[in-house]
């Protein structure tokens, strides 16, 4: 991670992209409560390092895990984050039973933001059972929304033109 990053700039350290790093692997307001509890994530200071980021590189990417709501702090979670940022969004769906009901949701509460997302659906490749039981209502759902799922490993052009325009 810190290697493929120091071929744009040598002088970055890890420190300088990775703000909090935690070893449980958790909710980030659970893993700092146990493993820092005296130094609350600052999500302001996050904030303004990542837009100093933007002065020197044409393309920051911000990962989250867990979800939208995954809290952060007490009050404030990813999607806070992303309001704060002003981000694009890119959704990273799993492709496990669940999924339409994830990116109904996901799609109601960024729609609702009117936030710039995509969501995508990460398709593993021994899975079978996709195409005959997700895949049906992801092409209904496409047919009628202005902001398709697309899936991942099918839609890396799209993808990258999204995340660059």
């Amino acid at each position: 991670f810190l290697q493929d990053n120091r071929l744009l700039d040598r002088s970055l350290t890890l420190k300088d992209i990775s703000f909090y790093r935690y070893h449980k692997a958790s909710a980030p307001l659970i893993a700092q409560q146990e493993e820092d509890p005296n130094a609350p994530i600052d999500t302001d200071n996050l904030t303004q390092r990542l837009h100093n980021f933007t002065k020197t590189y044409d393309l920051v990417i911000v990962e989250g895990a867990g979800g939208l709501c995954v809290p952060i702090t007490l009050e404030e979670n990813m999607l806070d984050l992303a309001l704060k940022l002003k981000a694009k969004m890119l959704l990273i769906s799993h492709d496990n039973l669940g999924l339409i009901n994830d990116c109904l949701l996901n799609d109601f509460l960024l729609k609702s933001h009117q936030l710039d997302y995509q969501i995508a659906i990460n398709l593993r490749e021994n899975n079978t059972a996709f195409h005959s039981i997700s895949l049906p209502y992801i092409e209904l759902f496409n047919k009628r929304s202005n902001n398709p799922i697309v899936i991942f490993q099918q839609s890396l052009k799209e993808l990258m033109s999204f995340a660059l325009k």
